[in-house]
């Protein structure tokens, strides 16, 4: 919490990690998540949401390298809007 998922989107995007702050099903939708309101989510805990894609065609060793970097980038992105 605290960092918008578009935040996180254009900072990994740097690393060659793409992820969405929507469903698959509503890549073109820009309003909230329906789901995660259904489910009781606050709206800043659905602002933050993004969504990871993988598939069987992904390594262990990229998907290592996705969970460095998003440790990486929201500790980063924290420590900057802690100031």
């Amino acid at each position: 919490l605290g960092i918008k998922g578009e935040t996180l989107v254009h900072a990994l995007e740097e690393y060659g990690i793409y992820i969405s702050t929507g469903a698959a099903c509503s890549s073109k939708k820009t309003s909230k998540s329906h789901v995660l309101d259904v489910m009781g989510c606050s709206p800043e805990r659905i602002e933050s949401s993004v969504r990871f894609s993988f598939s069987i065609l992904n390594t262990m060793d990229e998907v290592r390298f996705c969970v460095d970097k998003l440790i990486e980038v929201v500790k980063e992105l924290r420590s900057i809007i802690r100031r």
